[in-house]
């Protein structure tokens, strides 16, 4: 059975039972426990890892964006200034820099949405 099922955890844990079955009763009720413990605590960290990944992209789009609405405010506002700063070659590439740096925790946030707790 542990070969036919698709879950690499289950296929552990059956191939533990199966070591186990010609040993004494309390020797198999001692590994059947511990088999329960671990995946008790596989469950509780997969849990974790979810809910850090969940905490971590949403922080990572909430600055991104934070950031894009307050550079979107400033354009609007002091146009003038945009158009000055940004209109030489350097400042070019300062403005490249600016949107990088402002899009990076979007980004950020969209590669952890696709992670999952086995990548984490």
């Amino acid at each position: 059975m542990a070969e036919q099922t698709a879950s690499a955890r289950q296929a552990t844990l059956l191939s533990h039972l199966s070591v186990a079955v010609g040993q004494p009763q309390d020797v198999l009720a001692r590994r059947c426990e511990a088999a329960y413990a671990a995946i008790q605590a596989s469950d509780r960290r997969r849990e974790e890892a979810v809910t850090e990944l969940a905490q971590m992209r949403y922080s990572g789009i909430a600055v991104g964006m934070a950031g894009i609405a307050m550079a979107a405010y400033l354009t609007i506002t002091q146009w003038g200034r945009v158009v000055e700063a940004y209109s030489t070659p350097l400042g070019a590439v300062v403005g490249a820099v600016v949107a990088i740096s402002l899009a990076l925790p979007i980004i950020g946030g969209a590669l952890l949405a696709r992670a999952d707790d086995v990548d984490y």
